[in-house]
């Protein structure tokens, strides 16, 4: 295996620290704040493996993963983007994977007092899975890139991940397009790391969401991807399948 370290410019001592003290891990200084998509991309371009693994500061593995995920890919080689199973610090199970996003999923998150309507409640309790425990491996439409396993032969039709959006519907672009090339996205349960996830756009909701930077950025990337999908912006390709 390898280590690839990429800052995006956090201006702290972290190449210092990685050097010093993890002298077998790649360190890459950006030198300047390119967003998550080109920042992963500029290690992924760098990476020399049969599968990539993008993973976010703000993990904390608690267990060997690596040799039980790659197992499941290589049992499994249908699938060219996969996760595992991502937990709060206090145990309990964290989303990880969605359905793909539809016209108004967005507003409906953002303005909470539209949330009180039956069509909207159902339409977000779709978009999440909230039937799903998260306790099987099932097939699904995407994947949170923050613990994502890519398969690297797939990438050469998939492509790298879009650097056209800076941080928000990265993830979700990568693995629509894994699908329309006839590859499969999958959440895998057995493993388990601890996510500090915190959302950067969801400090403030409804109107006075847009004084925040994050919430801007999150609109903007969310235009670009209608920009991109604007006919199919419905696209559901995966059939809910729970492994045996």
């Amino acid at each position: 295996y390898e280590v690839i370290v990429v800052d995006n410019n956090s201006g702290d001592d972290c190449e210092s620290i990685v050097k010093n003290n993890f002298p077998s891990v790649r360190f890459i200084q950006a030198g300047k704040n390119y967003g998550w998509a080109k920042g992963n991309n500029i290690g992924i371009k760098e990476a020399n493996a049969k599968y990539i693994v993008t993973l976010n500061p703000d993990t904390h593995f608690i267990e060997p993963i690596f040799e039980k995920w790659i197992n499941f890919m290589d049992e499994n080689e249908d699938i060219a983007m996969s996760t595992v199973q991502l937990i709060c610090p206090d145990g309990t199970i964290q989303p990880g994977a969605w359905k793909f996003y539809r016209l108004f999923t967005p507003i409906y998150q953002r303005l909470t007092f539209l949330q009180k309507l039956p069509w909207v409640k159902t339409h977000l309790n779709e978009f999440v899975m909230k039937h799903w425990d998260r306790k099987t491996t099932s097939y699904v439409d995407w994947v949170q890139g923050s613990c994502l396993m890519a398969r690297s032969s797939s990438l050469e039709e998939i492509g790298l991940i879009d650097e056209r959006f800076f941080l928000y519907f990265t993830d979700l672009e990568w693995c629509r397009r894994a699908w329309e090339k006839g590859y499969k996205v999958c959440y895998y349960s057995v493993p388990k790391i601890i996510h500090y996830y915190h959302r950067e756009s969801a400090g403030r909701l409804g109107l006075r969401s847009l004084l925040n930077k994050s919430t801007r950025i999150h609109i903007r990337d969310w235009y670009k991807y209608l920009l991109k999908y604007y006919n199919n912006h419905k696209y559901h390709p995966s059939e809910e399948h729970t492994f045996a």
